[in-house]
C-alpha cells in the first residue's frame, strides 16, 4: 500500500492522520503499523484488470442466475469457493437496471466483484418487466427483500451481506442501511444525505422515489443514518455536477457527530459517474459524459479514482468476513479543499481579501447603483424611496412558464472570490415568500442561490443548473432568521470552492462546490410554487414587497 502521509491532525482528543493518495483526499485512523487500512492507491493487477487485455477472470469463473422471486435481478457468485461467501446487493442509479445500455456498468461490475470471491445480486428496482419502468414509488420492502433474499442462499454467510450503490442507488443504500437492522456495511458511491423525488417523466419527477410502510418519504427527507448498524463507506468525485460532493459531506458530518465508524473518499478532478467496469479496465475505455462534470474529463482521473473505489470496497468487505476486520474512525477531519481541477484557471483576486468591491447604503436614489426601472412592470416595479431599495412584485405572475414567481436584481460587475451582504426585510410576508441572494450566476438559470423564508424561519443553500435545483444543504431551520417584517442582515460569501451563509452575524451553512468560479451577484424576491412549511400562500394578485438597505460586496 502507497500511503503518502499528508498531516497529522488532533480532534477531539484522538490522534488520526490525514493521508493523501494519488487524485483522492481520504481519512484514516492513526493506528500502530500491523493496523490494516482502506488502500489509498490500486493498480490494475489490485483490481483484477489486465492493462492490455481487461479483467483477468475467464468467463467461466463466475456463474450467473436470473431471480425472479422474492425479487428481481441477476445473481453473480463465483465458480470455485470454499466456505460461506460474504454477499452484497449492488443498486443501480437512476441509469436503469438495462445492462445492454449500458455495457461495462452495473452488471458487469456486479459479476467482477463476484470474481473477486463474493456473492452479488444486481438487484432491478425499476425498468424491467414487473418492475416500475420510472424511478417512482419504490416500496424500502422491497429493496429489503433483497437483502434478507441473500441471506437465505446456502452459500451466502448471512451476517455478512452488504449494500453498495451508486448515485440514486448511493442515495437508495444509505436508506437501506438505515432501514434494516440486518445490513453489515454501506458503501455510497456519490451518495445523498436526503431522500429526492423521482426521475423520469414529469409526473415521476413530481412524485417521490420511495415508500415506506405504503407512504411515501417526503422529497427532502433526512435520511436517518443514525440507524445503520455498520460501517459507511462514503465516496465522492470533487467535480460532480449531478450529486455534489457536498452530499457526501453532510453524510460524514452527520455519522461524525455520531462516532459511527465511516471514512469519506473524495477524488480530484473527477465528478460523476466513476467506478463503472469499463473505468476500471482503462482509459480507453473510459467515455466522458460532459454533463456529469463541472471540470474538464480527464480519463486518466476516473480510471484512478474507479480503481480506488473498487479496491476500497473488496479490502472492507473481505476484512468484514474475518476475526478482526479494519476499524473504520468514528471522526473525520474536515480535509481543506482539494486543489483545481487540472486545466481549470484559477479566479484572480479584484483586490486584497476584505477590501470592499461595491458599497451602496441604498438610501440614495440619486446615487444608487441599482437599477431603477422595471421590464415588466406590470409584473415587478422596484426602485429607490423611503431610504431604503425596494423591490415589488405580482404574486403568482410566474415568468417563461416558471414554476415559481420571482424576481432579480442584477448588481453590476463580475465577482470571482466574493461576499455579498445585505440589510432585508419582506412586508407581512407569507410562509410562501421568500428572499434571495445570488452569486457567480452566469444567466438566470446557472448559479449558486441563498434562499430565506422569513415567515417560517426557514433557509437552504442551492446550485441552479439548467433550471435543475440541486441542493446544498436542504431546507432547514434556523433560529438566527428574524421572523416576520422584520429585518434580517443575509450573507452569502462565495470564496474558492466553499460556499457559506451567514445570516444576523451567524454561520448558518458552509459547503464545497466546484462548479461555478466567478459570475454576477443579485438580490431578489419571490413566491414559492410548493410551501417549504405548510402555512397561508399569497393569494394571486397581491403584492410581494422587499426593502432592502446597506448593500455591501468585500473581496474574499
Amino acid at each position: 500500500m502507497a500511503d503518502i502521509l499528508a498531516s497529522i491532525t488532533r480532534r477531539v482528543g484522538i490522534c488520526l492522520v490525514l493521508a493523501v493518495c494519488s487524485g483522492c483526499t481520504v481519512v484514516l485512523p492513526w493506528a500502530v503499523p500491523s493496523t490494516p487500512m482502506l488502500p489509498t492507491s490500486a493498480s490494475a493487477t489490485d483490481v483484477g484488470i489486465d492493462d492490455g487485455v481487461g479483467v483477468v477472470e475467464r468467463p467461466e469463473a463466475t456463474q450467473v442466475v436470473n431471480v425472479s422471486h422474492p425479487v428481481i435481478g441477476d445473481l453473480y457468485e463465483p465458480t470455485q469457493r470454499s466456505g460461506l461467501l460474504p454477499a452484497v446487493l449492488v443498486l443501480n442509479g437512476s441509469e436503469g437496471y438495462d445492462r445492454e445500455s449500458y455495457p461495462g456498468g452495473l452488471h458487469d461490475l456486479a459479476r467482477h466483484l463476484a470474481a473477486q470471491g463474493f456473492v452479488t445480486l444486481a438487484l432491478c428496482y425499476f425498468g424491467c418487466p414487473g418492475r416500475p419502468l420510472e424511478l417512482r414509488q419504490i416500496a424500502l420492502e422491497y429493496v429489503l427483500s433483497g437483502v434478507r433474499y441473500l441471506k437465505t442462499l446456502a452459500e451466502v454467510d448471512s451476517a455478512n451481506v452488504s449494500v453498495w450503490g451508486w448515485s440514486r442507488g448511493g442515495e437508495l443504500a444509505l436508506l437501506v442501511g438505515s432501514y434494516s437492522q440486518e445490513v453489515r456495511s454501506v458503501i455510497a458511491v456519490y451518495g445523498a444525505p436526503w431522500a429526492f423525488n423521482g426521475a423520469g417523466s414529469r409526473d415521476a419527477n413530481a412524485d417521490c422515489a420511495w415508500t415506506f410502510e405504503n407512504r411515501c418519504l417526503p422529497y427532502m427527507m433526512r435520511i436517518p443514518v443514525e440507524r445503520i448498524q455498520g460501517p459507511v463507506l462514503l465516496l465522492v468525485g470533487q467535480y460532480d455536477a449531478v450529486w455534489p460532493m457536498s452530499y457526501s459531506e453532510q453524510v460524514s458530518a452527520e455519522l461524525d457527530a455520531l462516532h459511527h465508524p465511516h471514512q469519506l473518499t473524495e477524488f480530484a478532478d473527477v465528478g460523476h459517474g466513476f467506478g463503472s467496469l469499463n473505468c476500471l479496465i482503462g482509459a480507453e475505455h473510459c467515455r466522458p459524459i460532459p454533463e456529469f462534470s463541472s471540470a474538464a474529463w480527464d480519463a486518466s482521473a476516473y480510471v484512478t479514482a474507479s480503481r480506488v473505489t473498487f479496491l476500497q470496497t473488496v479490502t472492507l468487505l473481505r476484512s468484514l468476513a474475518t476475526e478482526h476486520p479494519i476499524q473504520l474512525p468514528t471522526a473525520v477531519p474536515r480535509p481543506g479543499p482539494l486543489p483545481p481541477a487540472s486545466g481549470t484557471p484559477s479566479p484572480t483576486p479584484a483586490a486584497a481579501p476584505g477590501a470592499v468591491l461595491l458599497e451602496d447604503a441604498l438610501d440614495d436614489g440619486s446615487r444608487g447603483l441599482l437599477p431603477k426601472t422595471s421590464d415588466e412592470p406590470g409584473r415587478y416595479t422596484r426602485g429607490y424611496e423611503s431610504g431604503e431599495y425596494f423591490i415589488r412584485l405580482l404574486a403568482g405572475s410566474t415568468p417563461f412558464g416558471s414554476q415559481s414567481t420571482q424576481v432579480e436584481t442584477v448588481l453590476p460587475g463580475r465577482y470571482a472570490d466574493a461576499s455579498l451582504s445585505i440589510a432585508v426585510r419582506l412586508i407581512d410576508p407569507t410562509d410562501d415568500q421568500y428572499v434571495n441572494l445570488g452569486c457567480r450566476s452566469q444567466d438566470p438559470t446557472y448559479q449558486y442561490r441563498l434562499t430565506v423564508w422569513p415567515a417560517s424561519n426557514l433557509f437552504q443553500l442551492v446550485r441552479w443548473t439548467a433550471s435543475t435545483v440541486w441542493t446544498l444543504t436542504g431546507i432547514q431551520s434556523s433560529s438566527a432568521i428574524q421572523a416576520g417584517s422584520q429585518t434580517n442582515v443575509l450573507e452569502l460569501n462565495c470564496h474558492g470552492p466553499l460556499i457559506d451563509a451567514t445570516i444576523n452575524g451567524q454561520l448558518v451553512a458552509s459547503v464545497t462546490d466546484y462548479t461555478f468560479a466567478e459570475g454576477q451577484l443579485w438580490i431578489g424576491i419571490g413566491q414559492s410554487a410548493g410551501l417549504p412549511s405548510t402555512g397561508a400562500r399569497t393569494p394571486p394578485g397581491a403584492l410581494i414587497v422587499g426593502r432592502f438597505s446597506n448593500l455591501v460586496v468585500l473581496q474574499r
